[in-house]
């Protein structure tokens, strides 16, 4: 299964991920910045703002592309 996960950083997000991934899901993530989110290198990070319309746009196409 593909997931798409907003926030991915955040903290009750990052744990989605991390659950979703060590089930074997395919996980697209929204991160606002990877740097902050290294610890979730199995997940697909996609930098961006999830207030941003366009970034939301990009983390769509992510998803179903991958």
């Amino acid at each position: 299964m593909k997931s798409l996960v907003s926030g991915a950083s955040g903290g009750t997000a990052r744990l989605i991920v991390r659950s979703a991934v060590a089930k074997g899901h395919s996980v697209v993530a929204l991160v606002r910045l990877k740097s902050r989110a290294s610890d979730l290198a199995e997940a697909d990070l996609i930098e961006g703002d999830a207030r941003d319309e366009s970034a939301l746009h990009v983390l769509e196409f992510a998803c179903v592309q991958r």
